[in-house]
């Protein structure tokens, strides 16, 4: 005799496992994901779409190559392309349309603009190409919000093309304003920065990899070519006790106390050798852990006098600077097995080294093997979220890679990220408000967690859970009903599908589209999104009905974005399917 109707509820979280066998998965974590592409654990329960990304400036950097690095300064934005480095505030914007076409023309006219043109302005826009500014501006119009420019290139334009008019980054070296003649940053790789205040005003120093450091206080950018040999080439830079503490191959090379140009030993500078080569520096819990390439130390004490270096690790290391990052109370770093915690243990001034992939070992291995350009991380304090990114030098940018670590109350959850190519990353707390920036090769600075799309393009987003068996998986169930419970923040398109049997091929598949509007009630099947009289967006969860049919003995729902390209954020929350078990036989 069949069973009578049964309910089986999804809670959605765990994240992305990739460990465990299917049936496994199935049974212990009917919750967690599969598939996680482009989907967070959200930090209130359920799987929340990411946000997107936009311009910070729509105005190119000048120079070519990848953007070297990448800070907050000042409320300003300084990044490093070629060997010179630049600042922005990303404010300077205005838009304006073409006014009739124009093939071959340096002579545009526009209309609807949203402010004063200026000459040296970049210009932005379908059909533009490269670096093209504002040579001359006549009859500007601010009233009619009409102007004709003359470009620095003949362009062809569409009429009523959009284009956008934005202030030039202001160049700090080799500019009479800020430096004088010559001064050039060195070498090709990654440039790393550090904020600090040893007199009453908050500098910047960087560091090339070649040369010797920089120095930047607002009004004065400098190389500081009066320091030792054994300051060029540093890598890597931080503030410990007051020191500027310089990674240098394989010697820690630090300044005298409350001094950023004297490492003389005299003063209370130094050198430390260590037996590996250092791949990143970071303070923590008032100790400075020294990464290296298969070696991790620690630096303990407050000057020159008591400094002692031990080990932590000598068969585990950082193979990747740029992915050392401090979250909720633990250094997160990428080791040659995966991802890394150095956490702090019971003991006063001890540490200990814990692996936290495991559960997406094969997500990293390949992460880890797409990172032959490089990689770089950022952290989202308010989610509590850590990012890694394999830098995509070339080909499709939606295939780069990333990997998302969010900290819950169960543990660190992991989900799989794609389209944000990130050659280097920066974030911080400006006031209350967090701001996260990236930069890859093609010039521009992004800011992360903004807008509905990556920079215009389609957030393509994916989730999937196990396969689950419901409750037996030696006997096939068929399944009429699913109910989708989400939070919604505006209109979005959703293909839910039910795999059955691993998705082999001649399983029976059910294809279902859960879809929105602002303004309308929403409808699907014979059931009502919502109640019957709500309007979509008035409540804050949103439920969907849907009708469907399918049997199998196992089952998963995966869920996909659609064409749209202005989703708003949404978070699937839970979920049920009713059925019934068929007969045994």
């Amino acid at each position: 005799m069949a069973d009578a109707w049964q309910t089986y509820p999804f809670e959605f979280r765990g994240g992305l496992i990739t460990n465990l066998a299917p049936t496994q998965q199935g049974v212990q974590a009917p919750g967690s994901a599969r598939i996680l592409r482009n989907f967070e654990p959200s930090i209130f329960g359920g799987y929340r779409r990411i946000e997107g990304f936009t311009k910070f400036d729509t105005a190119l950097l000048p120079n070519t190559g990848a953007i070297r690095g990448l800070i907050r300064y000042n409320s300003q934005v300084y990044a490093v392309r070629g060997d010179d480095l630049f600042r922005s505030s990303g404010s300077n914007n205005l838009t304006a349309k073409v006014n009739g076409a124009v093939s071959s023309s340096a002579t545009i006219t526009v209309d609807d603009k949203t402010g004063v043109i200026a000459t040296n302005m970049q210009v932005a826009g379908t059909g533009i190409t490269g670096i093209v500014t504002v040579n001359s501006i006549s009859a500007q119009d601010n009233t009619a919000k009409t102007a004709t420019v003359v470009l620095s290139t003949a362009v062809t334009l569409a009429d009523n093309t959009d284009l956008t008019f934005s202030a030039p980054w202001t160049q700090i070296s080799d500019n009479s304003t800020y430096s004088s003649a010559g001064v050039t940053i060195g070498g090709s790789g990654k440039v790393r920065f550090l904020k600090y205040d040893f007199d009453g005003t908050e500098k910047l120093m960087l560091v090339d990899d070649t040369g010797k450091p920089f120095r930047f206080d607002g009004s004065t950018f400098a190389q500081l070519s009066s320091l030792p040999s054994d300051t060029s080439g540093a890598s890597f830079i931080t503030n410990f006790k007051n020191h500027i503490v310089l990674g240098n191959g394989k010697k820690i090379v630090f300044s005298a106390p409350y001094e950023d140009d004297d490492f003389t030993v005299a003063n209370g500078g130094g050198i430390i050798n260590v037996a590996d080569e250092i791949t990143g520096l970071t303070v923590f819990r008032e100790q400075l852990i020294v990464f290296c390439k298969t070696s991790i130390f620690v630096l303990n004490g407050n000057s020159v006098a008591d400094f002692t270096l031990q080990p932590v690790s000598r068969d585990l290391g950082c193979v990747a600077p740029d992915t050392i990052q401090e979250i909720g109370g633990d250094i997160i770093f990428l080791g040659p097995d995966g991802l890394r915690l150095f956490s702090a243990t019971d003991r006063i001034g001890d540490f200990s080294l814990g692996a936290v992939s495991k559960t997406i070992q094969s997500e990293m291995l390949d992460l880890i093997s797409s990172g032959g350009s490089g990689f770089t991380s950022t952290v989202i304090r308010e989610k509590s979220q850590y990012r890694v990114f394999a830098f995509l030098a070339s080909g499709a940018i939606e295939s780069a890679k990333g990997i998302a670590a969010t900290q819950l109350q169960e543990g660190v959850v992991f989900n799989d990220l794609r389209g944000i190519n990130a050659h280097v990353a920066h974030s911080e707390y400006e006031g209350f408000d967090e701001l996260i920036y990236f930069a890859n090769n093609d010039g521009y600075v992004y800011q992360m967690e903004s807008g509905n799309t990556f920079d215009g393009t389609n957030i393509i987003a994916s989730f999937a859970t196990p396969f689950v068996p419901l409750n037996d998986p030696s006997v096939r169930k068929t399944i009429y009903k699913g109910t989708a419970y989400l939070k919604i923040n505006g209109a979005f398109e959703l293909r839910q599908t039910l795999q059955f049997d691993y998705a082999q091929s001649g399983s029976n598949q059910s294809s279902e589209q859960l879809d929105s509007s602002d303004s309308a009630t929403v409808t699907y099947g014979s059931a009502t999104y919502g109640a019957s009289t709500s309007v979509f967006g008035t409540a804050p969860d949103a439920i969907f009905n849907v009708q469907t049919r399918g049997s199998g003995f196992v089952v998963s729902i995966l869920y996909e974005t659609l064409g749209s390209s202005t989703d708003a954020v949404f978070t699937i929350d839970s979920a049920t399917l009713q059925f019934i078990t068929n007969a045994r036989r």
